[in-house]
């Protein structure tokens, strides 16, 4: 009798069973301060030796035939910056935590070119650091468009997020209900497992592939979804999304991505998120999207200033993000640093937040700036004389998405990318993920008038 009280003081709610009879609401519990921690693998498998998805119309595929098979892995950090009115404000940035493992034919190929070869190579590698940010709801519904541009060149990871959304009513074991993710996957509670000592609830849901070729015909179940739900701790404690697709070029690319929750942490502060290098684009992301008290708390962060000179691309987000809030121009120390960036983008929007602050000191620096070797930078320097103050002629880059423009600065300040071409692996008009994900992208040449680079913020519908 003695064992039997001893082991239930031992098992409490954690490890206490879910009845499969009961329903249950499923919710995430988190808060301002909560940091939580995931292992990411991801695996990518192409086959180039025949044409995939295309029936019998043709053998063999566009482009280059070659075989790979890769593995990658990043440590995920998710931070929450806001908690408001049940909505979410949520940064992730994930770091690469080993060297990509790829094995390929393109390293044996004696019909490339040594430039081919290395362009083809370089598609394969995953990003050492990525970053993104959305608006969630406590039952993981995001409110803005997710990036289609992430940690791999995949578009299995267009759907793959460490917060899946979650049913929008109690469920119980065999009840069905459609994700509102950008695939759409038809859900369905499977069953109960134990994970980290916690009775957890298995969901698992298949979508079709034709929301990635929607001309052809496509498998009703090339995309497969689990996660496991705990309701005990209100936590994902594991997400694994696997499926087969053709790409652009219709070779066959398999892919299989996991996540899964390592560590939880409550009550920390934003300006300890911006101390780390692990953290501070994730962080800067979400302050891109919230409030301007929000902005206001990244950009009063104490030893903000040592960012501007360690770390580029985290310096291009906090200067977009105090251009976008009006904020004053960094330090005068700071700024001589930026403006002497081998980034041109950070020389630009130093030279923004420079003119627009209208200080007399500014004027010998603005004049100095005229002679850039970037485009933009030049145009952004380009200063007249109005009176006795010097206003920026600021010649924004336009850009082209969905048929729509939008202005460089704002895509600066809500999504910062690095200015390399993504080539076509973005979504399609014609796919129904297409609504549902964002391409945030801005390329530093000079636009044709002509035409306008495709690429920039897709908005939903």
């Amino acid at each position: 009798m003695l064992a039997v009280v001893i082991l239930a003081l031992l098992c409490t709610a954690p490890c206490a069973p879910v009845p499969a009879d009961t329903a249950v609401a499923w919710r995430y519990d988190l808060r301002a301060g909560d940091h939580l921690v995931y292992n990411e693998v991801f695996r990518q498998e192409i086959d180039g030796s025949a044409a995939y998805g295309l029936g019998n119309a043709r053998d063999k595929p566009f482009g280059t035939p070659f075989i790979s098979a890769g593995r990658y892995e990043w440590t995920s950090h998710l931070f929450v910056l806001n908690t408001t009115n049940e909505r979410l404000l949520v940064g992730v940035q994930r770091n690469r935590a080993r060297d990509d493992s790829i094995a390929t034919s393109l390293d044996t190929s004696s019909a490339l070119s040594a430039s081919d070869r290395a362009r083809l190579q370089s598609r394969l590698r995953g990003r050492a650091r990525y970053a993104q940010a959305n608006v969630l709801t406590l039952s993981g519904d995001a409110l803005k468009p997710w990036a289609a541009r992430r940690e791999m060149r995949s578009k299995i990871l267009w759907d793959a997020f460490e917060l899946p959304p979650l049913p929008q009513n109690p469920v119980r074991v065999g009840d069905h209900w459609q994700s509102t993710d950008p695939f759409a996957f038809e859900m369905r509670v499977a069953g109960t497992d134990t994970l980290g000592g916690e009775s957890c609830l298995r969901a698992e849901g298949t979508a079709s592939a034709a929301a990635l070729i929607p001309r052809q015909v496509a498998d009703s179940s090339g995309f497969v979804l689990k996660y496991w739900y705990c309701p005990a701790s209100h936590a994902v404690r594991r997400v694994e999304l696997e499926g087969t697709y053709p790409d652009v070029n219709y070779y066959k690319v398999h892919e299989r991505v996991v996540f899964e929750l390592a560590d939880r942490k409550h009550g920390e502060a934003p300006a300890e998120w911006m101390r780390s290098a692990d953290a501070r684009q994730g962080v800067l992301a979400a302050a891109a999207l919230g409030d301007s008290s929000v902005a206001a708390a990244m950009l009063a962060t104490q030893g903000i200033d040592s960012v501007y000179s360690t770390d580029t691309a985290s310096a291009r987000m906090l200067l977009a993000l105090a251009y976008r809030s009006g904020a004053s121009p960094p330090a005068p120390a700071a700024m001589t640093q930026l403006l002497a960036s081998d980034n041109p983008r950070v020389r630009t929007l130093a030279v923004r937040l420079l003119a627009r602050g209208g200080a007399a000191s500014a004027r010998p620096q603005l004049e100095r700036a005229a002679t850039d070797s970037d485009y933009f930078g030049r145009r952004a320097r380009a200063a007249r004389r109005l009176g006795d103050s010097w206003v920026a002629r600021v010649e924004r880059p336009r850009v082209r998405a969905a048929g729509l423009r939008a202005r460089a600065s704002r895509a600066h300040a809500t999504r910062i990318a690095d200015g390399t071409p993504l080539g076509h692996d973005l979504p399609r008009h014609g796919e129904p993920a297409f609504s549902r994900v964002a391409v945030r992208h801005l390329r530093p040449r000079r636009l044709s008038r002509r035409r306008a680079l495709p690429t920039h913020h897709l908005s939903r519908g």
